[in-house]
């Protein structure tokens, strides 16, 4: 093991000219660069403002006998009749106006590209059309426009001949067409967007729009002077390679490396293993793994070392000064000493710190890379950028506080697991995930190390994998699925099971998709699987109704009215942990009852692959079995918290050590009438044993009874599991399932709760229109309300008005759109006395300008609680319908 330092490196000088946007290659050929990305995205922003301002003339003028306007409004509208010119004059300005001297320009165009800086040509033309159409929006009669129109036409000849000749240069050969494609691409979005101009027209009028889309030009052609650059005109520039070698006295200069050579190691060598990571952290962090109780005399010795021997202490603290970049993992790259890296990081691991405070660690790590997307937690730079800012927030982990780390020692952990990651990145491609457990021991220490594995390491296998398996569309080939919610709603008022999946919500879609095949399901982000359509409402499916059914569905599964899932025990006795949490139900094993599991398994992939969660609030000990992670008695006592006491005092209170007559007499006393027999979940009486109904627990025979109960609490819900991960290994590739931690894989497919935090992203993923600003006072009102007012519960709810679904997307980038808030046209008078409109489609709600705080709360819970439906104007209409008739009675049961 060694410590190393280095800066960073040059490039090559030359003494003649050469285009720094080329690398010479072997043989003396020039290699272009990378594809020039940033550069064309800057050429099609301008080349889309050239395309729109000049079309932007078709959409202002109205030329129709027959319209029936007010003067004054017919005058904002349109340019003709407020410069008071006729058809002909029309017909000028937008032919010869326009063509005649961009056709008089064309002819110079090229010589200018030729002569002249082409990103400076395309920037400054971008700046004078932008200008001219400005002015033409502000002209009073119609010569000035005509002018101003003539002007753009010279100004915007000149950007393409520039535009076409630097792709030319900057592209790879084998892209230039690709490249040529994209740049067109221009000519439809701008033409699109001078369409969709007719809303600024109706908005703030024709004068308003074309100074609008001025200001656009005027935005691309800065955008373009920063980012376009002509390789003919730009400055070649000289880089002195430097190398400074770490100085005795320990000063530093360039990255700083710990490397641990593992080449040499068995990995069944723990403790040479340990001592080893130990003799390296002692030199540079000291006291690196230190409990608290221990720090005071710990630091006394360290103290006396250095009185002893100044020389090594004087070394010692100028190793302290110097923090440590970056930790390698050295000894070999063929597939066997990747195997030996990855099990002696992974042992290192496992002992240096209590291993629920590394887990709790990289959860913090985790979390820090998802609240800022710049962040990858593989890059050695991320140990600088955040441990000194946010160390601090893992006080509040319990194991992590408990052991108590340094802000120094925890930035030493995250080196080592970054290592430990980066072996596990070039090693997961090598490593059979289909494989059971217990066939191979690499691909079970990969399973049982997930914990350790950022989630980034994680994410680019397994998007690259959904993609790879994506085959639905979510277009117009979906399925129509016609929902009876009415019926639905009947059954859950009436308090009556579904036992034949007929009139539930999640019977009726399971009926119709049933034989429609797995790739329906196989649909990528955002995308729907299926057209919701509400039977004998008037809505359209244009994403609400969808995501509505799904947290319709969601609330179905955990409410009883399928027989699928009960209560966790701790939720009916009103003690311990996940009392809201469901379990399934140990009694469903009919053949029906298990091919719904399998459904809901298929729901679950939908959900992860559109990121359209589902709202399903189940126990960690039902997460753990999908993706086959062990089971311990924690996890039982998370839902029945008598479970716990049971075996503690068959562990405990009568152990080998009290054997004698009164304990035997106590224990028969206490155990009379408790046989071999357990109560399910659901209430359903199971036998441990064959015949457990007639062997009764005695003294001799509690281990084995212990035994059998642990069997049966760890594998109660066994069949049950197993057809959902049935059906949702039969939607995304389940051998990457057993990577994940079971709360990852709990937010993929349900998310997380809405909690006052939530309320920020929704915040920061929020458009304001209609005359709404995010300043005005009932806008702050309303955030107030969500933070503050709300529990988790109603934020939920909230989010479900206005979207149709009750849990945020994970991050930013899985927002399918932003939040509207809009303005509420018809409570202008008296705003207090409304209720708010919401829009699940669109994800937007109409909102009054409240003036009172309790006045808007009030209104706001009155439409989340009681504004369910989604019908376009509240009225019913004919429609495919579940029937209730006298055959009810042999599909329900009470």
């Amino acid at each position: 093991s060694s410590s190393s330092s280095s800066s960073s490196s040059s490039s090559s000088t030359s003494s003649g000219k050469r285009n720094p946007l080329v690398k010479e290659g072997k043989g003396g050929e020039e290699e272009r660069k990378k594809f020039p990305h940033l550069m064309l995205a800057a050429l099609l922003l301008v080349f889309v403002s050239n395309q729109w301002s000049r079309a932007l003339i078709y959409y202002i003028n109205n030329f129709n006998p027959q319209m029936n306007l007010p003067l004054d409004e017919a005058k904002r509208l349109y340019a003709n009749i407020d410069l008071g010119y006729d058809s002909t004059a029309y017909s000028w300005l937008a032919s010869f106006g326009f063509t005649g001297t961009f056709a008089i320009a064309s002819i110079f165009a090229g010589r200018i590209a030729d002569s002249y800086n082409r990103g400076l040509v395309v920037s400054v033309a971008a700046v004078i059309w932008s200008i001219f159409l400005g002015m033409g929006s502000l002209s009073g009669d119609f010569s000035h426009l005509f002018a101003s129109r003539s002007a753009m036409g010279l100004a915007q000849a000149v950007t393409t001949p520039s535009s076409y000749t630097l792709l030319a240069e900057i592209t790879p050969k084998e892209k230039i067409a690709y490249a040529n494609s994209v740049f067109s691409l221009g000519i439809y979005l701008g033409g699109g967007l001078a369409s969709l101009s007719i809303l600024l027209d109706q908005s703030i009028g024709w004068r308003g729009a074309g100074i609008a889309v001025s200001g656009f030009g005027l935005v691309s052609a800065l955008i373009g002077a920063v980012v376009i650059r002509d390789p003919r005109h730009v400055a070649t520039t000289t880089t002195t390679t430097t190398t400074t070698a770490e100085k005795d006295n320990g000063s530093h200069h360039g990255l700083r490396v710990l490397q641990f050579d593992v080449s040499n190691w068995s990995p069944v060598s723990s403790i040479t293993l340990q001592l080893q990571y130990k003799k390296q952290t002692s030199l540079r962090l000291s006291q690196v793994f230190v409990w608290e109780k221990e720090k005071k005399q710990k630091e006394e010795k360290k103290k006396n070392q250095k009185d002893n021997n100044p020389a090594r202490g004087r070394q010692h603290d100028n190793l302290l000064k110097n923090r440590i970049d970056r930790i390698d993992i050295i000894g070999g790259g063929s597939f066997q000493q990747k195997i030996t890296r990855f099990t002696c990081v992974a042992h290192i691991l496992s002992k240096v710190w209590p291993m629920a405070a590394t887990l709790e660690l990289v959860n913090a790590v985790n979390w820090w890379a998802k609240k800022d997307s710049k962040l990858n937690a593989l890059e050695h730079d991320f140990l600088s950028i955040k441990i000194d800012k946010d160390c601090d927030s893992l006080q509040m982990a319990g194991h992590f506080s408990a052991f108590n780390p340094s802000a120094i020692q925890t930035q030493f952990h995250i080196g080592l697991l970054q290592a430990f990651n980066n072996v596990v990145v070039e090693m997961l491609p090598l490593v059979n995930l289909s494989l059971p457990p217990k066939i191979s021991a690499l691909v079970d220490g990969v399973r049982s190390s997930s914990g350790l594995i950022f989630w980034k390491s994680k994410e680019k296998i397994w998007e690259s994998a959904l993609g790879e398996t994506c085959i639905g569309d979510g277009g117009d080939n979906r399925p129509k699925v016609n929902l009876d919610v009415v019926a639905a709603q009947k059954l859950v008022m009436e308090a009556r099971v579904d036992s034949k999946a007929r009139l539930s919500l999640f019977g009726q879609l399971y009926r119709q998709l049933i034989n429609k095949g797995n790739d329906i399901f196989k649909v990528g982000v955002h995308q729907r699987a299926y057209r919701a359509v509400y039977v004998g409402m008037r809505s359209t499916d244009a994403g609400g109704p969808y995501r509505d059914s799904i947290e319709k569905i969601s609330k179905e599964l955990l409410s009883g009215v399928l027989p699928l899932f009960c209560k966790c025990p701790n939720g009916r006795i009103g003690m311990g942990d996940n009392r809201e949490g469901w379990v399934p139900r140990y009694s469903a094993t009919k053949p029906l009852e298990l091919n719904l599991f399998q459904f809901l398994g298929k729901m679950m992939g939908l959900a992860i692959r559109s990121k359209n969660v589902m709202s399903l609030n189940l126990p960690p000990i039902v997460w753990k079995q999908l993706i086959g992670s062990p089971i311990t008695d924690l996890d039982v006592a998370a839902i029945d918290s008598l479970f716990l006491s049971q075996v503690k005092s068959l562990e405990n209170q009568w152990d080998d050590g009290k054997e004698d007559s009164t304990v035997r007499s106590s224990f028969s006393s206490k155990m009379r009438g408790q046989f071999f027999v357990v109560q399910a979940c659901d209430g359903t009486d199971c036998e441990l044993v064959p015949g457990g109904k007639r062997e009764q627990l005695k003294w001799e025979n509690r281990k084995k009874f212990l035994r059998y109960l642990r069997k049966f609490r760890y594998s109660e819900f066994e069949v049950q599991i197993s057809n959902i991960r049935q059906g949702l290994f039969a939607v995304v590739p389940g051998q990457y399932l057993s990577l994940f931690t079971w709360q990852e894989l709990s937010v993929q497919v349900a998310g997380r709760g809405m909690s006052a935090k939530d309320v920020d992203l929704l915040q920061k993923m929020t458009r304001y229109s209609g005359g709404h600003s995010k300043n005005d006072p009932h806008i702050q009102m309303m955030w107030k309300m969500l933070r503050t007012r709300f529990n988790d519960e109603q934020r939920g709810m909230f989010l479900n008005f206005v979207w149709g679904r009750s849990r945020l997307p994970l991050a930013e980038s899985e927002f399918e759109q932003k939040f509207v808030i809009q303005s509420h046209d018809e409570s202008t008078g008296d705003p207090d006395n409304w209720l708010p409109i919401a829009h699940t489609c669109s994800f937007g709600i109409e909102l009054p300008k409240y003036t009172n705080y309790d006045a808007m709360c009030e209104k706001i819970i009155k439409a989340m609680n009681y504004c369910h439906s989604i019908d376009a104007d509240g009225t019913m209409r004919t429609g495919t319908a579940v029937v209730d008739d006298e055959e009810e009675e042999a599909l329900i049961e009470e």
